[in-house]
């Protein structure tokens, strides 16, 4: 097991730093692992893995508007159903459920199967005050898990 005290130096390739950032946070060194992910998307901001952890990281730290731009310019190269999920949990987060309903609707485009997007729906339209179509949403993933005890809470 390779034991990583720190960041190493922002000069290094994007791959790496992304690497050791996720070194750093099995070992719960959070907020050092929080800088190799920025580094690793200033180093090279077409890498998209150093641009969705740096995304994941600025919504840890609460930075929900960096973390919408960062996950904005990783969908730019490539579109993904983990970049527009975390974009919508940004969005919700910060307080924007219909931004987020926006972009929970492209999430579930690209894969219409997902439950937990559907889930994830209908608490953004929940928070938008829309009931109606937040309890469609719920109900939408039941029917497509309906082991899943959390989806039937909020009906």
């Amino acid at each position: 097991v390779r034991v990583v005290e720190e960041c190493p130096t922002p000069k290094t390739r994007a791959e790496d730093l992304v690497d050791v950032g996720r070194m750093l946070a099995k070992q719960r060194q959070w907020a050092e692992a929080r800088a190799c992910f920025r580094h690793a998307a200033a180093a090279n901001p077409r890498y998209v893995p150093g641009l969705l952890e740096a995304g994941q990281a600025a919504i840890v730290e609460e930075r929900y508007h960096d973390s919408i731009s960062l996950y904005a310019a990783a969908l730019k190269i490539e579109v993904s159903a983990p970049a527009l999920n975390n974009m919508a949990i940004a969005y919700h987060q910060m307080g924007a459920p219909l931004d987020a309903v926006a972009v929970y609707k492209r999430v579930i485009k690209l894969d219409e199967d997902d439950a937990a997007s559907f889930y994830n729906l209908g608490t953004a339209y929940e928070a938008a005050k829309s009931y109606k179509e937040a309890a469609k949403a719920y109900r939408q993933a039941i029917e497509l898990e309906p082991e899943e005890a959390k989806y039937y809470n909020n009906l």
